[in-house]
């Protein structure tokens, strides 16, 4: 069976959940209290997470930016 996908907005919170809790180890360079504003900016500090962070935060990095692609994608297709 597949894996449900979160809605759009579920997504967002679950990556600025991930990047908060990833922000010391992996984005100790971004000023506190610095956000993604968009789907690009939180699909690139995920990114970075994926690259520099544990193997548990690589998995779940992947995870995220794949939910994060879809939804994405599918915006960029109905424009």
């Amino acid at each position: 069976m597949a894996e449900s996908l979160p809605d759009s907005s579920t997504a967002r919170d679950a990556a600025l959940e991930f990047i908060r809790h990833h922000r010391r180890g992996s984005l100790w360079f971004v000023t506190d209290g610095h956000e993604p504003a968009s789907t690009d900016e939180l699909i690139r500090a995920i990114r970075r997470i994926e690259g520099t962070g544990s193997r548990e935060a690589y998995v779940e990095a992947r995870r995220l930016r794949e939910w994060l692609s879809r939804d994405s994608s599918a915006a960029s297709a109905g424009s």
